[in-house]
């Protein structure tokens, strides 16, 4: 098994959760050719089993573990998955002064973000909805401002330039 990411507060934080929930620890290693981007490599049979019941067969696709997720469960899921695969940020937007607080998830597995919108609208009254993109992947946008506050309070990233754009948010720095 193999947990690519650019993201050193992820990897770090994969690492956390596989000592927590396996009881083990992984190296990090840099991949060849790809700069800024590193890899934990680790496998067990446990993992794998874990793996094969929460992976489809076509490539990149997965599901919630609805059945492992209370409230509290649920959050850590966004909140790993915003830091590797979504973005919050703060956007110029024609006819508008202050910068617009965009919070969103990406995947080429639609039926994976559905879920996802579940998870936002069944825990946390977070409506969302799914776009398109020109590369045959599929964007999952926070609907409304309230929605998008909610959720960099309650649920947030570890990403560190989104863990910025929140701080600056919440002390009432630029948003519409």
């Amino acid at each position: 098994m193999r947990f690519g990411s650019s993201s050193d507060e992820l990897l770090d934080k994969f690492n956390e959760f596989m000592n927590e929930v396996y009881g083990i620890s992984i190296a990090k290693y840099p991949k060849k050719g790809e700069i800024h981007f590193s890899e934990l490599v680790k496998t067990s049979k446990e993992i794998g089993q874990d793996l094969y019941n929460y992976m489809t067969k076509a490539e990149g696709c997965w599901i919630v573990p609805f059945e492992y997720l209370d409230k509290e469960s649920a959050r850590m899921f966004l909140k790993c998955f915003m830091s590797g695969d979504g973005s919050i940020g703060l956007y110029r937007s024609r006819g508008k002064k202050n910068p617009v607080l965009r919070v969103r998830f990406i995947s080429i597995n639609r039926k994976g973000l559905e879920e996802i919108a579940m998870l936002l609208r069944d825990y946390f009254k977070i409506n969302s909805t799914i776009h398109i993109l020109e590369w045959k992947g599929f964007e999952l946008y926070l609907i409304s401002q309230d929605g998008k506050i909610r959720y960099i309070k309650k649920i947030g990233s570890f990403k560190k330039n989104h863990m910025q754009t929140i701080d600056k948010v919440l002390k009432g720095g630029e948003r519409d």
